[in-house]
């Protein structure tokens, strides 16, 4: 997987649970609603003596809470996941350096190895020429 594609892939993570936060958002401020609304008539209807409308009050909020608890589930799902992708690109990330460095080294070592060689038979052969040359001389002034 390229790095586009992994930001690609963690955008939309994000955007889905971006979109879950808000869709939670929406359940809550509609459970509040609800329960601005339903207290109130659930009040009254008691008032009246009617304990079924406890009983519906009850059965909805145990609904909205249910709701509630598995929109929260899925939310916390989708940033396990999230995290666990950003995990992942970092270390592929960080080893990816790491393999880079080495190469790099090892290069540079190499490197150093041939033009330390290249001067070494370079002076090497100039010295061998000034030795010669000094001997060549030598041999004609001898003579």
């Amino acid at each position: 997987m390229s790095g586009n594609q992994i930001e690609s892939l963690r955008d939309a993570m994000l955007e889905e649970a971006v979109g879950q936060v808000i869709a939670l958002a929406q359940n809550i401020d509609a459970l509040v609603r609800a329960l601005e609304t339903a207290v109130p008539n659930a009040r009254s209807e008691i008032e009246k003596g009617g304990e079924f409308a406890a009983m519906r009050f009850a059965r909805v909020a145990d609904e909205r809470v249910v709701q509630f608890v598995n929109a929260t589930r899925e939310v916390s799902a989708l940033r396990e996941l999230l995290l666990g992708e950003v995990a992942s690109a970092a270390t592929t990330h960080s080893l990816k350096l790491f393999r880079e460095e080495v190469a790099k080294a090892a290069n540079d070592s190499r490197r150093q190895r041939i033009r330390d060689m290249s001067m070494a038979a370079l002076f090497g052969g100039l010295g061998a020429l000034a030795v010669g040359g000094l001997l060549v001389a030598g041999f004609h002034l001898m003579h």
